[in-house]
């Protein structure tokens, strides 16, 4: 259903997004669930802390390539 609706042909395929505007919701309900476990390990282990340094590296680094090549 995802690949009907990012296919901006038609209205009918356009009308699809809104089922895709479901599944988010359901998945928005269900995500507490499956993280709270996750964030457990990752507490108890002290990889949070190397998880947000891995994320900001992630958005820091490409900073200096965009400035030096043009």
């Amino acid at each position: 259903m995802e690949l009907v609706a990012i296919i901006p042909l038609d209205a009918i395929y356009q009308a699809a997004r809104f089922f895709m505007f479901f599944r988010m919701l359901k998945l928005w309900g269900i995500l507490p669930r499956f993280l709270k476990p996750v964030y457990v390990v990752l507490k108890t282990n002290g990889l949070e802390k190397l998880l947000i340094f891995a994320v900001i590296l992630i958005f820091l680094v490409p900073i200096p390539m965009i400035l030096i090549e043009p």
